[in-house]
């Protein structure tokens, strides 16, 4: 009679279904996988947001340069109005060359014209110290053709 003889390997197991460490360790690739994809796809999505507020702003300051360059009374700078006031304050001060201004606000577009208030501290005639307030006023079709009105009390 003839011996049979056993196999010495063991057969591999049939493949598992929905469990073990297979299914946990795709399952956690898969879930990191889905983390960078949404990470990556965030940044990408805040940085876009950054450089088209980063344009839009470019281009704004580049329209107020080309409206004030082409002399719309309403883009000009706040230090433009004050100085142009203040140039029209010392020209009806009798000692011009000590006038010392103090603001009490900054120069302000109202929509029509730009507004600006405040005091100067200058030498009258006799040379005795006043402190006097002005009210200013800055209209006109543009910044060449505009009027400069003011008040002194």
């Amino acid at each position: 009679m003839k011996k049979l003889e056993m196999p010495t390997e063991t057969p591999n197991p049939p493949p598992s279904r929905g469990g073990g460490r297979g299914f946990l360790a795709g399952t956690g690739c898969l879930l990191l996988i889905v983390a960078l994809v949404g990470s990556f796809g965030y940044l990408g999505w805040v940085l876009t947001g950054e450089w088209r507020q980063a344009r839009t702003a470019a281009a704004s300051s580049r329209a107020a340069a080309q409206e004030r360059e082409a002399g719309v009374l309403a883009a000009q700078d706040r230090r433009d109005v004050e100085v142009a006031c203040e140039e029209a304050v010392r020209g009806r001060l009798k000692a011009p060359a000590t006038a010392v201004f103090a603001k009490s606000a900054d120069a302000a577009w109202d929509g029509n014209a730009w507004r600006y208030a405040g005091t100067v501290d200058a030498e009258n005639a006799l040379g005795t110290p006043l402190r006097s307030s002005f009210a200013c006023a800055v209209a006109g079709p543009s910044w060449q053709e505009a009027a400069v009105q003011v008040s002194v009390d």
